[in-house]
């Protein structure tokens, strides 16, 4: 592999969608990710979380995405570099002229896109019990509208999805 590609930006984004194709087509990779998914969104609707509105469910949830989310991020992209170098797929890539970069970029970005999509998917699914599982807001308190928001859940999805994606930088 050569330091300085002929088409950086394009090859990143071919080995993106290749370890994308890759991910996608693992099995293990699959069930991992439902089986998270399903997790999150079993915890939201059992917890009382879902009922009681977004600042609880986020302290349902803080427990599972501090363990599942390193664990998904690990699973997606532990050694996803060496194992190609092994297999010798990254010999079939020298041939092709990509640069380091754009390789070591794109199997991040392939694998990483499918991570957000996992994680931030699974919570906004999760977050989307509240509405349904909420009672109505009785008529005679005064409450305020700002401590539980659905903005203050989207920032708790957010940092989860960083929080992934920096693991998944370690694992690679």
């Amino acid at each position: 592999m050569s330091d300085a590609g002929s088409g950086g930006v394009s090859d990143l984004f071919a080995i993106a969608a290749r370890e994308l194709r890759t991910v996608v087509r693992t099995p293990a990779v699959v069930a991992l990710s439902v089986v998270f998914g399903l997790t999150v969104v079993a915890v939201a609707a059992a917890g009382s979380g879902a009922r009681g509105g977004y600042v609880p469910l986020v302290l349902d949830l803080v427990p599972f995405v501090e363990a599942l989310v390193p664990l998904l991020a690990v699973a997606l992209c532990y050694r996803a570099v060496l194992s190609d170098r092994e297999s010798g797929e990254l010999d079939v890539l020298r041939t092709f002229d990509v640069s380091r970069p754009a390789y070591v970029g794109g199997v991040y970005l392939g694998r990483g896109l499918a991570l957000v999509f996992v994680v931030f998917g699974s919570l906004l699914a999760a977050g989307a019990t509240v509405p349904v599982l909420s009672p109505p807001d009785p008529t005679f308190l005064a409450l305020n509208e700002a401590a539980d928001s659905p903005v203050a859940f989207l920032r708790f999805s957010v940092l989860a999805v960083l929080f992934a994606l920096a693991v998944a930088a370690v694992a690679l």
